[in-house]
């Protein structure tokens, strides 16, 4: 048998789709007993948003358990992937860091299971995603930056720096000659 935790969460007392923590447990328990998976440890964050694990103490205390291999489990059992994250960049980062510690999140609601090929898959259009708005975030901050006039992207000196933004000198008042 293949142990795992589960997760719940909701950001209100009683949650807007009607999915309490306890709801949630109950059908998670019910999927873990089909599928003869070992519950070793339960984690809830009850009235936490989604948006920033760092301000969820269980999910941060059930992270930490994963990394130390403290119970070796194979699952992290949540109802809905929305209630492991809601951002996309927390999504991609936690689903590839339980992917390095050889767990998989399995949402029993929404069918998504890291632990097979299809599920991998999915996680990886989610990284996909991620990268996409981080390049195009890049992109944008470039644009701007070089309309601004500035050819150093980022150095406080941009506009001055005669390297058209092939600087490699620190601008700390010493010249190096590359310029």
């Amino acid at each position: 048998m293949d142990n795992a935790y589960i997760y719940t969460r909701v950001s209100t007392v009683i949650q807007v789709d009607g999915f309490s923590l306890d709801a949630q447990e109950e059908e998670i328990r019910a999927f873990a007993k089909m599928r003869k998976i070992n519950i070793v440890g339960k984690y809830s964050d009850e009235g936490k948003s989604g948006k920033n694990a760092e301000h969820r103490p269980e999910f941060i205390r059930m992270m930490d358990d994963i990394r130390s291999k403290k119970d070796n489990v194979k699952y992290v059992l949540v109802f809905k992937l929305s209630r492991f994250a809601r951002n996309t960049s927390d999504t991609a980062k936690y689903l590839q860091e339980l992917a390095s510690f050889g767990v998989g999140l399995i949402g029993v609601k929404d069918g998504i299971d890291t632990s097979t090929s299809t599920g991998k898959m999915i996680a990886n259009i989610i990284l996909i995603a991620v990268l996409i708005v981080i390049l195009g975030s890049a992109s944008l901050y470039i644009y701007k930056a070089k309309k601004r006039g500035e050819h150093c992207i980022g150095c406080p000196y941009a506009k001055q720096c005669p390297s058209k933004g092939h600087c490699s000198e620190s601008h700390s008042g010493k010249s190096s000659g590359k310029h």
